[in-house]
């Protein structure tokens, strides 16, 4: 005869002289203790052996609920599972930090430290990719549960974003050792090179006509303003996107048309000025008037408190692409068309190394500290000539 609610309301709590097991229907049963404790219980074989398991504790656990639970244990038991072990797999030992645990002392004490946009690569890729993937701690998770997440990501996204992936929390988990915070891991044991791939060399440039079309593309667009605009300001200037998303008002020189890229911002800590030719201070201009009394960047995010992020960038990017019968094509390839284009149009290499920002070597640098300021503006009127 199956359980009834009276009947467990009836026996809930009353003593007795000896442990009581009432059946229910499909191998549960309740367990009442001589104190009246009332325990739902589920009958199953493992390797020939007759087991109990503990649903749960009458009346924090009804009835009802009880045998709700039942379909799920009896198809774990029917694949030769014992189904303690089963659910024993699962329990966590909170003693022991996670992963998400690690990540925030990483970036706390470690990340805080770098520089802007390399914070935000680690707060994009970690939030997007890594938080609240792993329940365990990360000393429990195992090779295989390793590897499972690493080809998710590259499912998800690309193999390059998954090698990116485990050098980041390699170097994150390598800091809390180092701390002591926790001891050892099996991300260890995992050769880098066995997960998604390197970054391939690039050799995309594109050319004039390209450029005109991604022009044109952009200016029919009907994305936010600042997110067109600093895609063009990079394919006027050739400057990377992180120095061009974090430029400040305080950065420009409109009167002498003069762009200061402090060291602190620099990816070669070292100090850039570049002269700025009409089609790059006409975007310049038109950001400001836009945004110059909200915000103290000159291409700002939609809160107008933050510069624009490389994520938003890539996502335009890849829409305008999509829209495109082009061989594919990166901001980044920007600066090798600009660099490539202007030396077979006869501008000195030493000239196109300044416009991109790169240091001069040799004995060069050491005794030769000019800026070429009016070499480089006539190159950049010749460029935007040229894709005009």
């Amino acid at each position: 005869m199956s359980l009834t609610d009276s009947k467990l309301k009836s026996l809930l709590n009353k003593t007795s002289d000896k442990i009581t097991i009432l059946a229910d229907r499909d191998s549960m049963s309740a367990r009442i203790s001589p104190k009246g404790k009332i325990v739902f219980q589920y009958r199953y074989r493992h390797k020939g052996k007759q087991k109990r398991y503990d649903i749960g504790t009458y009346p924090a656990l009804s009835l009802a609920e009880a045998r709700k639970v039942v379909p799920t244990l009896r198809d774990i038991a029917a694949d030769e599972n014992d189904i303690k072990e089963y659910y024993a797999k699962d329990e966590i030992d909170n003693s022991k930090p996670t992963l998400d645990e690690c990540i925030e002392l990483f970036m706390d004490k470690y990340v805080s430290r770098l520089r802007a946009s390399t914070q935000s690569v680690y707060y994009y890729s970690f939030g997007k990719h890594v938080k609240g993937k792993f329940k365990a701690p990360v000393e429990d998770i195992t090779k295989p549960q390793w590897y499972a997440f690493f080809d998710d990501v590259e499912k998800n996204s690309t193999g390059y974003v998954a090698q990116t992936m485990i050098k980041q929390l390699k170097t994150c988990l390598r800091f809390c050792s180092d701390r002591g915070f926790i001891n050892q891991h099996t991300l260890n044991d995992l050769a880098t090179k066995s997960v998604g791939h390197n970054s391939k060399i690039k050799d995309r440039t594109p050319s004039i006509s390209e450029i005109q079309k991604i022009l044109r593309e952009l200016e029919r667009s009907q994305c936010l303003v600042s997110t067109k605009n600093t895609v063009k300001f990079i394919i006027y200037t050739g400057a990377r996107c992180g120095e061009v998303r974090e430029m400040e008002l305080a950065d420009i020189d409109f009167k002498n048309s003069l762009w200061t890229l402090p060291a602190e911002k620099s990816k070669t800590k070292i100090k850039i000025v570049r002269p700025l030719a009409p089609q790059a201070i006409k975007v310049l201009k038109e950001q400001v008037g836009l945004f110059g009394e909200f915000s103290k960047y000159v291409f700002p995010s939609a809160s107008y408190q933050n510069a624009i992020s490389s994520q938003t960038i890539n996502k335009f990017c890849r829409a305008v692409r999509a829209r495109m019968n082009l061989q594919s094509w990166t901001v980044h390839d920007f600066r090798r068309s600009i660099s490539t284009i202007l030396v077979d149009e006869g501008i000195e290499p030493y000239i196109t190394e300044k416009l991109l920002g790169h240091s001069l070597g040799g004995v060069f640098s050491i005794y030769n500290k000019s800026n070429f300021l009016n070499e480089q503006i006539a190159a950049y009127r010749k460029w935007e000539r040229l894709i005009g």
